[in-house]
């Protein structure tokens, strides 16, 4: 049970994720998907075509964005755990410290 072993083979896939029925995500999801059928079904063929692009283009961004917003998060992950195991000088007493104070 290694999750860096789990990653490399493919077990563990951070950026599928499914979200569930009924939930807000879903309601929104589902709005926005009847907003742009509506918008589409407007559009002279040149539009949709236009518009293709357009989405193309913002899937791409987003994937940039999901990407660099996994690696941030999981950096600070890292850096925590480094906070937790890594030397802290307080200037106070920690748990099972003794009192050295005079």
């Amino acid at each position: 049970m290694y999750v860096l072993k789990d990653l490399w083979e493919g077990n563990i896939t951070p950026a599928d994720r499914g979200y569930r029925k009924g939930s807000p995500y879903a309601r929104l999801i589902h709005q926005a998907n009847e907003s742009e059928d509506e918008f589409y079904n407007h559009l002279s063929d040149a539009g949709k075509q236009a518009y293709q692009v357009y989405c193309d283009q913002q899937a791409h961004v987003e994937d940039v964005k999901d990407c660099d917003t996994f690696i941030r998060g999981f950096r600070l992950g890292a850096r925590m755990i480094l906070d937790v195991v890594g030397d802290y000088n307080s200037p106070m007493v920690q748990i099972n410290e003794l009192n050295t104070a005079e």
